[in-house]
């Protein structure tokens, strides 16, 4: 790990980060471990907003937490 990010504070969080082609997108999908296990993450890019509206979601993609204060950081 970089000495500088070693210096921040902050918690350690452990991830593992998949690839799923679906539909024509790459979707990023990252799965925590401990304290964070259970906890999956999707992402996917577009290039607006109006272009995002248009991607057709994985089935596991359930639930939409984009303006979610959880994971905005807005709660740090």
């Amino acid at each position: 790990m970089d000495a500088a990010l070693l210096r921040l504070d902050g918690d350690d969080l452990t991830k593992t980060r998949w690839y799923d082609d679906y539909d024509g997108h790459t979707f990023s999908v990252d799965v925590f471990a401990s304290p964070l296990a259970g906890l999956v993450i999707c992402e996917v890019e577009a290039a607006s907003a109006d272009a995002l509206r248009t991607i057709v979601f994985p089935a596991y993609a359930a639930i939409e937490v984009s303006d979610d204060p959880f994971f905005t950081g807005v709660n740090s």
